[in-house]
């Protein structure tokens, strides 16, 4: 049998019904917090804040930026 057989035939297998495993439809809190902040950085005010804000550091990190 070839490797590929052998794993289109583990995809194609069905469980009995019934034994299937429990899974939970609860969300991460991990997952909850990175939608968050993404969503926040797409918000185009933020996101040019933070742009300018980069800018600012690169600029001021590098002896180019005078207040």
């Amino acid at each position: 049998m070839t490797w590929r057989r052998e794993v289109l035939n583990t995809f194609n297998m069905v469980e009995p019904a019934g034994t299937s495993q429990p899974y939970s439809t609860e969300v991460l809190p991990a997952f909850a917090n990175h939608v968050r902040a993404r969503s926040e950085l797409r918000d185009p005010n933020v996101h040019h804040e933070l742009q300018a804000d980069q800018v600012k550091h690169i600029w001021t990190k590098f002896g180019m930026y005078r207040d």
